[in-house]
């Protein structure tokens, strides 16, 4: 096993590892900074055919929550979601989206990624699912989205909202 030096960016340690080692995270918070409590929970993918999409994901473990003409959402059966985007889609292309965790406030976070430079800072909205976000670019134009699943839930959202939770 190769040892690493711990990488430190903007105050935070984290160790690099091997595809055999575990990952190693170790926070270092800097006075007056609160600690980043959202975690990555979907990408967001163009695809060309939606249902052959679903079909290749069913395969592997994933259940279709969410399916509209244009775009569809999997999760995994360890909770990491997959947005596939149609060649319909007008809204949001790829992107890596971080989903909050309770008692945090996209406004919040809104105001983080303003403060910290972000490029194309979009405004709050809600989307067809129930949930709110916003998007924003780093600095070299990666797009990212904070979401914020309904109080009562993605689930629960969707179930109540009469959408097709299942495959084709």
């Amino acid at each position: 096993m190769t040892l690493l030096k711990p990488l430190q960016v903007n105050g935070l340690t984290s160790v690099a590892h091997g595809p055999d080692e575990p990952t190693n995270p170790q926070p270092e918070t800097p006075a007056g900074v609160s600690p980043v409590r959202s975690f990555a929970g979907h990408s967001a993918i163009a695809v060309e055919d939606i249902d052959r999409s679903i079909a290749f994901y069913a395969a592997l473990g994933f259940e279709a929550l969410w399916r509209d003409p244009d775009w569809a959402f999997l999760r995994s059966p360890g909770g990491w979601g997959v947005a596939l985007l149609g060649p319909s889609y007008r809204g949001a292309g790829p992107h890596l989206g971080f989903h909050l965790e309770a008692g945090e406030t996209l406004t919040g976070w809104h105001e983080r990624c303003q403060a910290a430079g972000a490029r194309g800072l979009g405004q709050i909205h809600s989307h067809r699912d129930g949930s709110r976000s916003f998007y924003a670019s780093d600095p070299d134009g990666n797009t990212l989205e904070w979401v914020q699943e309904p109080s009562e839930g993605l689930l629960a959202a969707i179930a109540g909202s009469g959408q097709q939770a299942d495959g084709p």
